[in-house]
């Protein structure tokens, strides 16, 4: 049923020589969706019977790496501001403690800070989720149906620019 989808909005990409898409504008949705996503397969992976889907949504959404390689290749690259951390708190599965004791370094304007705040802040909704349905198994679905939605029923508008100029003559229409 059509009214079961969550409309995203408008997301502008424009193809790179490797032909990956680069992220022009809607980089924050997605990096949100990845960060809820990621904060979905840490609560799983604290369970043997969920290390499966734990690992799925893993490799699915948020990164994986080549057979044989340690290094984690992520599905969504940030700018150069906060792809680091992006990397470090978000691909890689670390405890929210970690996150927490980053966030306590950072100074009041770090352009990191939000995304730090984000990964801590879905990480506590998970938990919320949790505690209310009470029964781990119970909650693995929930949060795994909840991933589903996300990927089946969460839609966007794509439009996948030739160049930057084209880039610039689209936000300055749109704007």
């Amino acid at each position: 049923c059509s009214s079961d989808l969550y409309f995203l909005g408008l997301m502008v990409f424009m193809a790179s020589e490797s032909g990956e898409l680069i992220v022009l504008d809607g980089q924050q949705r997605l990096a949100t969706g990845v960060i809820f996503i990621s904060a979905v397969r840490s609560w799983l992976s604290q369970f043997s019977q969920h290390q499966k889907a734990a690992n799925q949504i893993q490799e699915w959404f948020i990164g994986r790496s080549e057979l044989g390689e340690k290094s984690l290749q992520p599905r969504l690259i940030m700018n150069s501001a906060n792809n680091q951390f992006f990397n470090d708190f978000i691909v890689k599965a670390v405890p929210t403690e970690h996150i927490s004791s980053a966030l306590d370094k950072l100074k009041r304007q770090d352009r990191n800070r939000k995304l730090l705040e984000a990964a801590i802040y879905c990480r506590e909704r998970v938990s919320t989720i949790a505690s209310n349905v009470g029964i781990p198994d119970e909650t693995a679905k929930r949060l795994i149906k909840i991933v589903l939605y996300l990927r089946d029923q969460a839609t966007v508008a794509r439009l996948i620019l030739s160049s930057e100029s084209a880039a610039f003559t689209i936000f300055e229409t749109l704007n």
